[in-house]
């Protein structure tokens, strides 16, 4: 039973590259079109969300709630409308400092319909993060 298995699996590897070679011969790669320095800011952005949403997903400090209206929000939402609904808010709040991770965190995660309570005893510097319901990504599949 498994012989055939690996003999399948053997001429499908090997046929691979040969299916390739024909792919390429046929028409030339078009260049994809430079990117404007907004556009390369909106990838740092997401790249930059994606990675503070991860970190949340491995704590055990975040609530399991949290955790699934995040991962929600990601799978219902093209990461990129996150991101320039996180820039919008932070062009709206001057204050906010968008190079913070922390603070790219709670914004992104406001964007996704995360409130945050203000702790009694925060630091005196703790920047509160506004409710930004209008700028909420919209729903529905976008992909």
């Amino acid at each position: 039973m498994k012989k055939p298995l690996l003999l399948a699996a053997a001429l499908a590897v090997s046929a691979a590259p040969a299916v390739h070679a024909a792919e390429g011969d046929a028409a030339p790669a078009a260049k994809p079109a430079p990117m404007s320095p907004a556009d390369q800011a909106n990838i740092q952005r997401a790249a930059l969300i994606l990675r503070t949403f991860n970190l949340a997903f491995e704590s055990k400090d975040v609530q399991q709630p949290v955790k699934g209206q995040l991962l929600s929000c990601l799978y219902n939402n093209k990461l990129s409308a996150i991101s320039t609904a996180t820039k919008q808010v932070l062009d709206k709040n001057p204050t906010l400092k968008a190079d913070d991770a922390g603070v790219l965190y709670r914004v992104a995660a406001g964007v996704c319909g995360i409130q945050f309570k203000r702790v009694d005893g925060a630091a005196e510097g703790a920047t509160a993060v506004p409710k930004p319901a209008a700028s909420k990504p919209a729903t529905g599949d976008s992909r």
